[in-house]
C-alpha cells in the first residue's frame, strides 16, 4: 500500500518563539511515514524548507515569520497534503502553558508617571512570570455630582501579544483590515489590553470587548475560553453549564452569572467596586492576561468574534444605504457600534448620515456621531487618523460594501 497522507493537525494559531508540532496523520508502514518531507509557505509565498523528515514538525516560529500567516506542507505520497492557513501572533515572550491552578499575586505599586505625577501601576506574578497588570486610572461622565468610574488600565502593547491584519487576511479577507481602525484606537491592536475604569466594568482584548452586554461580546468570548480544556487552571471557580438549554457562566455549584437580560453578576465578579481600583479586579485582569499570553489560540478566539460582531453591524444596516459605501465609511459604523458612542440613538444618526449624498459628506456626519467629551473626541482623531493612513496606502478606499454578499467587493 502506498503512502497517503490524509490531513495534518496542528495548532490554528501560534505565538513568534514558541515551539509547534504538526503530525501526518498518513497511512502506510513506519518506513513510509519517515520519508514524509516538510515546508512551509509563507503568505508572501515565500516558500522554506525543512531538513527534517519523518511523520511530524517541530518548528520554533521565528521573529520573520510575524506579520503573516503560513500553511505547512507535507510531501510524502502522490499527492501533497496542505493545512489551513496558520495565523502568526506576534509576542515578545510567550509565557509557560500552566498544568495547576495558575496562583496569582498582585500588589500596587506607587510611581511617578512622565509628568511627575503620583500614580499607581498593579503588578502581577504568576507561574514565574512578573508583569504590568494596568495603571489607575479614572473616567468622568460629568454631571452635578461628577459621575466618575474608577479602576486600571493598559495598551500593554510594549509587550503583546498584537494583531496583525497581514497575519489574518487569509483566513477573513478584507475583514481583517476592517478591525485594524478600532483595534488601534482601542488597545493598540492589543489582544491582552485591559480597562475596569469605565461604565463598561472590565473591557478586555483586542477591541475592548465589554461585560456588560448580555449574549455578546465578552460573554461569548469568556464562554469559549472557559471551555477550553485549561480553564480550570485559571478560573477554577467558574464553569460553563447548561441553564435551560442554553450555556451559561456559573460559578461552580452554583447559580449562572449572567442571562439573557443581564450580566450584572458577572460584572460584579469581575470588577465589583466600578468607583475604586482594588487587587480584587486586578487578580481577574492578571489571569486574563496571562492566559492570553500563554495561549495563541485565545487571541484566535478574540479576533474570531470581532470580526462576527463587525460583520453584524453592517448586516443590521441592510436596506438603509449601506450598500456600496466604502470601507472608509464602514469601518466608522463599525467603531462607533462597538464603542457605543451615540448612546440609544446611535442607529438613527447612522442611518440619517447614510442617507447624506456623497461619501465624504457620509464619512463626516459618522465622525460627529459623539459626545463633546474631550476622550470621545480624542478617540475619533484617532480613528480618523488611522483610516486616512490605510487610504493614503491603497488599503483602504477601494473596496465597497455589498450587502446581498454581506462582503467587500
Amino acid at each position: 500500500m502506498a503512502l497517503k497522507i490524509t490531513r495534518i493537525d496542528g495548532p490554528n494559531a501560534v505565538f513568534t518563539r514558541a515551539t509547534y508540532t504538526f503530525a501526518s496523520d498518513a497511512l502506510g508502514t513506519e518506513i513510509e511515514k519517515l520519508s514524509i518531507k516538510w515546508r512551509t509557505v509563507l503568505s508572501n509565498e515565500r516558500v522554506i524548507l525543512h531538513k527534517v523528515q519523518g511523520p511530524s514538525l517541530t518548528l520554533t516560529i521565528p521573529k520573520e515569520y510575524a506579520g503573516h500567516s503560513f500553511k505547512v506542507i507535507a510531501d510524502g505520497g502522490a499527492t501533497p497534503v496542505t493545512s489551513l492557513p496558520i495565523v502568526v501572533v506576534q509576542i515578545s515572550k510567550p509565557y509557560p502553558s500552566v498544568v495547576a491552578s495558575l496562583s496569582v499575586s498582585v500588589k500596587s505599586v506607587a510611581y511617578k508617571n512622565k509628568r511627575k505625577r503620583n500614580r499607581i501601576r498593579w503588578d502581577g506574578v504568576a507561574n514565574k512570570a512578573s508583569y504590568v497588570v494596568g495603571y489607575d486610572a479614572a473616567l468622568d461622565y460629568g454631571g452635578t455630582p461628577p459621575d466618575v468610574y474608577k479602576g486600571m488600565g493598559a495598551a500593554l502593547s510594549d509587550v503583546g501579544p498584537l494583531y496583525s491584519a497581514e497575519s489574518y487576511q487569509a483566513r477573513f479577507g478584507h475583514w481583517a483590515r476592517i478591525l485594524e481602525p478600532t483595534l488601534t484606537a482601542e488597545g493598540k491592536g492589543c489582544f491582552a489590553a485591559t480597562n475596569t475604569y469605565d461604565k463598561g466594568r472590565l473591557s478586555f482584548g483586542l477591541v475592548q470587548f465589554s461585560s456588560m452586554i448580555a449574549n455578546a461580546n465578552f460573554v461569548l468570548v469568556f464562554k469559549e475560553m472557559l471551555e477550553r480544556p485549561e480553564a480550570k487552571y485559571f478560573f477554577h471557580e467558574l464553569e460553563i453549564k447548561d441553564v435551560a438549554g442554553k450555556k451559561r457562566i456559573c460559578k461552580v455549584g452554583g447559580q449562572s452569572l449572567e442571562d439573557d437580560n443581564s450580566t450584572a453578576d458577572l460584572c460584579d465578579y469581575l470588577n465589583r467596586d466600578p468607583r475604586a481600583a482594588g487587587d480584587e479586579e486586578a487578580t481577574n485582569l492578571a489571569r486574563l492576561i496571562y492566559w492570553t499570553r500563554a495561549y495563541p489560540d485565545v487571541c484566535d478566539i478574540q479576533a474570531r468574534y470581532a470580526v462576527a460582531a463587525f460583520k453584524g453591524y453592517l448586516s443590521q444596516l441592510k436596506g438603509d444605504k449601506i450598500q456600496g459605501k466604502t470601507d472608509s465609511i464602514c469601518a466608522v459604523i463599525c467603531d462607533i457600534r462597538n464603542q457605543g458612542r451615540g448612546g440609544s440613538s446611535a442607529m438613527t444618526k447612522i442611518r440619517d448620515a447614510l442617507a447624506l449624498n456623497t461619501n465624504a459628506r457620509v464619512y463626516r456626519a459618522l465622525l460627529a456621531i459623539r459626545s463633546d467629551a474631550e476622550w470621545q473626541a480624542k478617540r475619533v482623531r484617532a480613528l480618523d487618523g488611522v483610516i486616512r493612513r490605510l487610504e493614503s496606502k491603497g488599503v483602504f478606499g477601494v473596496r465597497k460594501y455589498d450587502e446581498k454578499a454581506g462582503n467587500f467587493v
